[in-house]
């Protein structure tokens, strides 16, 4: 809380008089008193801590009425008509605490919010089954043992689940699909085909 420097002050004869040392005093003390929240009084023992304070000051103030003698220091007499009391500080530092408090209350509230609205925990696959690391690995082997196994001539994507039929590649041997003779069994060459004697007479060429 900062002390506060009243215009009047100057038009405040006995401020105007005050001399330059003991103006300083004046504004100085009055600061450090809003600080400790002692209400203007300046106890004596703690006299020598407030930065350049000379008795000779403390004396001059109280001669032109700016403070006034207790029994155990000084008093700054307009003190409470211009300064925050310490009561008065008091409640508003509670204020701010709880303010604080009602802030973070809130922004705790918020994020435990937004985490039961969207569970990281939860996730969906492509095929739009839902599944979640929380229901264990025994009820995940069971719902798997309950899953119909894919034909033996399809493939399935192991990332996605999806199961799917490899493409046929065709051969590039122009004689691929042209049926082969049966060599099991000894047939002669009149019982050939054109085309299996075609391919028998190219066979002998090559190995000649």
């Amino acid at each position: 809380m900062d002390s506060r420097f009243p215009t009047y002050y100057l038009q405040d004869r006995r401020v105007l008089k005050a001399t330059p040392t003991a103006f300083r005093l004046y504004v100085v003390g009055t600061a450090w008193s809003v600080s400790n929240m002692t209400d203007g009084v300046i106890p004596e023992d703690d006299f020598p801590l407030i930065p350049l304070a000379q008795p000779h000051d403390a004396a001059e103030l109280v001669k032109l009425g700016l403070w006034a003698k207790a029994a155990d220091g000084w008093q700054v007499i307009d003190f409470m008509k211009t300064q925050t009391s310490a009561a008065q500080m008091e409640t508003a530092l509670e204020n701010r605490r709880k303010a604080d408090r009602e802030r973070q209350a809130k922004a705790r509230a918020r994020k435990k919010s937004e985490q039961e609205e969207s569970p990281s925990d939860i996730q969906t696959s492509r095929d739009g089954h839902v599944t979640s690391e929380g229901r264990g690995k025994a009820e995940a082997e069971a719902e798997a043992r309950t899953i119909e196994p894919p034909h033996s001539e399809n493939e399935v994507d192991t990332e996605t689940g999806e199961v799917f039929s490899p493409p046929k590649i065709p051969s590039n041997n122009p004689w691929a699909n042209i049926p082969m003779a049966d060599q099991s069994n000894n047939q002669s060459s009149s019982e050939l085909s054109p085309m299996e004697r075609f391919r028998a007479e190219a066979a002998r060429r090559n190995a000649s």
